[in-house]
């Protein structure tokens, strides 16, 4: 991805999807909070956090954060998947 001019929304949506069909429910989260940040329309974060049920609540704050990050960097046309630990 390069930057926000380029970046193709259902392409964030897919990633989540694809993630949470695949039983990866943080990057499937991850992706979606990315996706929100560019206002792609999910459900809103109650029901995503429903959905999600993370046993750790602070896993939730964790994704956040490094949504925040991911989208900064797409944003600025310099996003990596390094960005995202392996054992997320």
């Amino acid at each position: 991805m390069s930057n926000e001019d380029n970046l193709n929304p259902e392409v964030l949506k897919s990633l989540a999807s694809i993630n949470q069909g695949q039983g990866n429910k943080a990057q499937a989260y991850l992706w979606a909070m990315v996706a929100k940040r560019f206002d792609v329309p999910l459900a809103d974060e109650q029901q995503l956090k429903r959905m999600f049920n993370f046993a750790q609540p602070e896993k939730y704050e964790q994704l956040d954060d490094l949504a925040k990050s991911i989208s900064k960097a797409i944003e600025k046309g310099n996003y990596s998947p390094r960005m995202i630990p392996s054992d997320l």
